[in-house]
């Protein structure tokens, strides 16, 4: 929702959402793609998550403040009493900090618990001691982390000398340093991926052969409801 499509995708998602109700179970997110410092595109945004069942967060739309905009989102967040899914570290780019500034806001708001960071893929790109460090910020935080495989593998290469490491969060630490992990797809047939089928377990496939994380039940908890993830509980 934004001042270019307004209202159009959540009021047609919603009459979808009733017409395959007894078929699907759809819980809607709303992304700010043109940030929310633009207060015409905020004020599309505010109402569409009025509707929705959490809000989304997209920082890297309002740098260089992406301070300002999870005080916004999270502002929100507690004033209509929702929880929250942050699309964060998405360029795979060791000066990338917004996982750890998604963590400290967190914090800073007492929104522990009730926030999801979507990708976080630049924390692989950073050394291991500053991914350590960062770890622990989202155990303080308590922060979920979504990774989705093969969005984080199509990032586009960047020209930087860092650490080895594959184009996905380093999802065996999360999960050893007792982070929550979940798994999702980010893109369907889309014009960003369009060959991407939803096939969740090529992304099963993807996200073990990528982070060589082999523990087959891990793995499958972590894609289905035995994760006990839900977005559409409140605050």
């Amino acid at each position: 929702a934004d001042n270019t499509v307004k209202l159009l995708p959540i009021k047609t998602l919603i009459e979808l959402r009733k017409e395959f109700q007894d078929q699907i179970n759809i819980e809607i997110a709303v992304q700010p793609l043109e940030g929310v410092l633009d207060k015409k595109s905020r004020k599309f945004f505010e109402q569409a998550c009025e509707l929705a069942d959490l809000i989304g967060g997209l920082p890297s739309k309002d740098r260089p403040m992406p301070e300002k905009h999870l005080d916004i989102i999270m502002d929100m967040a507690k004033s209509m009493n929702k929880k929250i899914d942050v699309h964060i570290d998405q360029e795979n780019n060791p000066f990338e900090n917004e996982t750890e500034l998604l963590a400290l806001k967190t914090i800073e708001h007492g929104l522990e618990g009730y926030v999801s960071g979507v990708h976080a893929i630049s924390l692989s790109a950073k050394p291991p001691s500053e991914q350590d460090r960062i770890i622990k910020l989202l155990k303080e935080a308590n922060l979920n982390i979504i990774v989705c495989p093969a969005a984080g593998i199509s990032m586009k290469q960047l020209d930087l000398h860092v650490p080895s490491h594959n184009s996905i969060a380093p999802v065996g630490k999360l999960i050893d340093s007792g982070i929550k992990v979940f798994m999702g797809i980010d893109n369907i047939a889309d014009l960003f991926m369009p060959l991407a089928d939803a096939d969740m377990w090529f992304e099963c496939r993807l996200l073990m052969e990528s982070c060589r994380f082999y523990d087959l039940e891990k793995v499958a908890e972590i894609v289905t409801d035995k994760s006990g993830f839900t977005i559409n509980n409140s605050l």
